[in-house]
């Protein structure tokens, strides 16, 4: 295995969606390929979890839980599902980020 610490770390040369590096070691160029957390896992928030929390919450009316619970699902829904897909869609990454609910 080689030690790509000594390496010199040159600008990337390597195209693709991937996070790459490009090394130079011992006069030969080198790509350094590194593992992508979000490629091919599904982005999801569960909306029947956030709805239990509100609802084991045991100072909070009924009506303010019910309020709380669609606040939360119409933020969810019109704010933070199109966020994370217009960031994802400019990283070039396919996600279902559709909502549990």
């Amino acid at each position: 295995m080689i030690n790509f610490n000594n390496g010199e770390e040159r600008h990337n040369k390597f195209l693709g969606s991937e996070k790459k590096t490009t090394i130079l070691y011992n006069n030969e160029l080198y790509m350094l390929k590194y593992p992508d957390p979000i490629r091919g896992k599904k982005l999801r928030i569960d909306m029947d979890n956030v709805g239990g929390i509100v609802d084991s919450t045991p100072c909070i009316s009924d009506t303010r839980k019910e309020y709380l619970r669609r606040t939360l699902g119409m933020r969810y829904k019109l704010i933070l599902a199109p966020a994370l897909k217009r960031e994802i869609n400019e990283r070039n990454r396919s996600v279902d980020i559709e909502p549990d609910y």
